[in-house]
Parts: C-alpha cells; sequence; structure tokens
C-alpha cells in the first residue's frame, strides 16, 4: 500500500494576504485550479490509497473544499499542527497511520509537482539523503529516505512572482498534456468554463484560460497569456494580457492590464512584489462623472419605501393574528464596518410554511424598510452581510461599502451572505448605474424572493 504526507509548515506570505485575505497558498489558484489538486492529481497517478495533509495554517473552508478524496479514489485525512520544515516528527507521531504502508510519498511544503512527461510515477533517487528539510518530493522505502528523482520534482511556490511564472507556464500543457486544466471546452489553444457569457465583439487571443461564470464584455481584449478566474467580469474596452485576474473580479471599462496579478481592488506587479490598491488617492484612472441623477434617487428612495411600508403593514397585521411572534434579533454591517444594525427576526408558529411566505412576501423586511425612512440603510444598495462576515473580507471587496434593502445580487437570487457573488453583482452594478436600474433592482428583487427557494431568503 501507498501513502502519502502534505507537510504545508510554511507560514503565510504577506502577498498572499494583500491579494486574497484569508486563503491559504495552497489553494490559490493555478489555471484556476487549487495548487493542491494538482498535488492530488499526483498522487493519483502514482496509486496512492490514502493521504494525510497536515497544516500549520488549518482552514476549515479549505478542508471543506478538498474534501475526503472520494472523486480520485484516495482517502484524505486532515490534521492541524503546528510543524516545521523537517518532516520526520510527523511520521513518528503519525506511526500509526502509515505503519501499513510499502511506500510514503512526502510532499514537503507549499510545492507545485513537475513531471517531465505525463503519467510519469515518482521514483526515489539511487542514494538515501540525510536533509529533509528542503522544498520537494521525497520518497521513503523501507525505512530510509530518498528525494524524487531529477525527472519528477517539486517547484517551491514561495514568492507572488513563482505564483506568476507559474500559471504562466500552465499554457505549455496545452502541448505537454502533464496536468489536467479545468475547463469545459478547448477550442483553438482557448479554454471556457461553463455558463461563459462572451458578447458579441470581445476579441480573445489565444492562449487563454477562462473560468466558469466569466462575463466579457463587448469592446474587451483578452489574451494572449490571460487566465480569467471563476466568476470575473472584464468590463467594455479593458484589455489583459500576460495577467491573472483572479476568481469574482470586476474589472471596469478602458483599462489595461499587461503583466499583472488582479484581486478586487487590488493589482500585484510579479517583479517587484508590489501591491497597489485602486482605492489609493495616488492612483490615476478614468473614473465616471457622478450622475446628477444619484441625487434625485434620495426622494424616490424615500417615497418607495414609505409606499411598500403602507403596503405591507395590514399583511403584517394578518400574520400577527396568525400568532407571530419576535424569536431574535439578528444584525448587518452599517456602511462604516465598525457597527451593526439590529433588526428582529420573526417566525409564526403552527407550521413552517407560513413563516416561508412571510418571508416570500419580503415582510421580514419590513423593519429594515423602515430604517431607510430615517437614513440608516439604502433602499437599493450593496448587499448586506450579517456578522458571520468579517468587516474585513467586506472591506477587501468593496471600495466604499453603502448597504441596501435590495442589491443586484438579491435581485438575481444569490444566497444569503455570499460574498464573493455579492461584489460582483455590486461592483458591477455600480458601473453601470441609472436611474431606473435602482428601480428595477426593488421590482426584480420582490418577484425574486416571491418565486425563490427557501434558502435563498436569508
Amino acid at each position: 500500500m501507498k501513502k502519502a504526507l502534505f507537510n504545508f509548515y510554511r507560514e503565510q506570505p504577506a502577498w498572499c494576504d494583500g491579494l486574497a485575505q484569508g486563503r491559504p497558498l495552497y489553494m490559490f489558484p493555478v489555471a484556476n485550479r487549487p495548487l493542491v489538486d494538482y498535488i492530488l492529481d499526483a498522487c493519483a497517478c502514482a496509486n496512492v490509497s490514502e493521504v494525510l495533509i497536515v497544516y500549520s495554517d488549518y482552514d476549515g473552508e479549505s478542508v471543506e473544499r478538498i474534501g475526503d478524496g472520494r472523486s480520485r479514489d484516495i482517502k484524505i485525512f486532515h490534521h492541524g499542527a503546528k510543524t516545521s520544515a523537517d518532516f520526520r516528527p510527523l511520521l513518528t507521531h503519525n506511526s500509526k497511520f502509515f505503519e501499513d504502508a510499502d511506500e510514503i510519498l512526502v510532499f514537503n511544503g507549499v510545492l507545485f509537482p513537475r513531471p517531465s512527461a505525463a503519467g510519469m510515477s515518482i521514483e526515489p533517487e539511487d542514494t538515501e539523503t540525510e536533509n529533509l528539510s528542503e522544498v520537494g518530493i521525497y520518497v521513503i522505502r523501507g525505512g530510509k529516505s530518498f528525494r524524487a528523482r531529477g525527472d519528477y520534482q517539486g517547484e517551491e511556490v514561495d514568492t507572488l512572482e513563482d505564483f506568476f511564472r507559474l500559471n504562466m507556464s500552465m499554457f505549455e500543457e496545452f502541448e505537454t498534456g502533464r496536468y489536467t486544466l479545468s475547463g469545459y471546452m478547448v477550442e483553438n489553444n482557448v479554454i471556457t468554463g461553463m455558463n461563459d457569457e462572451i458578447q458579441p465583439g470581445c476579441e480573445v487571443l489565444p492562449p487563454v484560460i477562462i473560468g466558469d461564470n466569466v462575463q466579457l464584455c463587448r469592446g474587451t481584449r483578452i489574451g494572449p497569456y490571460a487566465v480569467i478566474g471563476d466568476g470575473a467580469i472584464v468590463d467594455h474596452g479593458t484589455s489583459v494580457r500576460r495577467s491573472v485576474v483572479l476568481s469574482d473580479t470586476y474589472l471596469s471599462t478602458d483599462l489595461e492590464f499587461e503583466k499583472k496579478l488582479v484581486r478586487h481592488w487590488r493589482i500585484a506587479d510579479p517583479d517587484s512584489g508590489a501591491l497597489v490598491d485602486l482605492s489609493d488617492d495616488n492612483l490615476s484612472m478614468a473614473r465616471r462623472p457622478r450622475s446628477f441623477k444619484k441625487f434625485l434617487l434620495l426622494p424616490w428612495r424615500l417615497g418607495a419605501a414609505l409606499l411598500l411600508v403602507a403596503i405591507q403593514l395590514p399583511l403584517f397585521g394578518i400574520f400577527l393574528l396568525l400568532g407571530l411572534r419576535k424569536v431574535g434579533v439578528s444584525g448587518c454591517w452599517r456602511s462604516d464596518l465598525r457597527s451593526w444594525i439590529l433588526y428582529p427576526v420573526f417566525s409564526v408558529p403552527h407550521g413552517r410554511k407560513r413563516t416561508i411566505y412571510f418571508k416570500k412576501l419580503s415582510l421580514d423586511l419590513l423593519p429594515l424598510l423602515i430604517k431607510v425612512l430615517y437614513g440608516a440603510l439604502l433602499l437599493s444598495g450593496d448587499s448586506m452581510y450579517d456578522r458571520s462576515i468579517s468587516a474585513a473580507r467586506i472591506a477587501e471587496g468593496y471600495r466604499r461599502y453603502q448597504p441596501g434593502v435590495f442589491s443586484a445580487a438579491s435581485a438575481n437570487a444569490a444566497g444569503h451572505n455570499d460574498l464573493a457573488r455579492g461584489v460582483i453583482e455590486d461592483l458591477y452594478f455600480r458601473a453601470h448605474f441609472s436611474y431606473f436600474g435602482s428601480i428595477a433592482i426593488v421590482i426584480k428583487s420582490l418577484v425574486t424572493r416571491l418565486f425563490t427557494d427557501e434558502k435563498h431568503l436569508g
């Protein structure tokens, strides 16, 4: 039986936090797949039956994403522990796990497996090694430790330049076939994902890798050598070449990106390692002039909120007669991201269906609509998030957070507290703001709540 050990001992490099706060390096996307997926693929090719992953920075969300290995016919076990570059204590501490293994593969550090040919197995060097602290792939047989042979090495991923170069190198795989690349269709060295929208007038110059649920607007120019992450939107007139756009990122109109990494508001230069925040006052970029229509929205918002309150009050009274009662208090972040807006949570006894219809009619939003009347919330604005989503994560996605009772995300049936989907929907609406669009969001959100399933009701 062959088993494997992943020793993810390295502390998170500073550039990782700058690009995606909270996401561990081993989960960073390489050609739109998490880096750890490629290591697991290497184990599957080597006929490994069980894998133990030891994390210095254990992250529950990442562990859930990696899963238990059923899709690869490998059993994956996860363990969080303070560990070091020398993996020998891990073998000793987990000796029971490895006791029935004829061979152990050790992936030491955050690395990318590099076989010289497709389908190549990992074989040991001829001579034993005593240095077990370096980043790399090791093979343990008969109690002896060997480095992996030179034609199958582990490439360390440590710096921003390493990560960028690794993504660019994946374009070679159109020819070599050493790795399984993520995508729905491959045509003329362009990989596209599921549910992509490539509008007329968008120019795609191969090679390009495009993830799922991507929108490329008219007049955009993508490639060559561009990786566009899942859920990204590239707006009109923007050019992306030899760059990596990470998932759920919105790129505004008439911008140019070359040899850059982009995530939300941040642009990273792989050569210098510099991170630039698009909200910095000293960054010069084209901005849309403020429309006077936005000032006209104030009386409309108040009037619409008053109308909705007037419509909902009689319905709310009917549910009070049915036994509606307050069962708790919830809260969402204010625009300053330092305090919360508290509002009551209601339930109707004698049947869960009554409570569901209470929400479908948007009567649960009545306390929030009242808060619109005295300025605590917008009627239509950014998505609301409760306290399970940290202020730092919200600030990472929004330059100026302005929560509203209704949002572009709620109009499009995004899940409750879905930060990634909320950011991309809200930023796109901001860039294409219109008076009628704001009205449409309110109407569409109310209709969506009426006909959507329970999980999207919050």
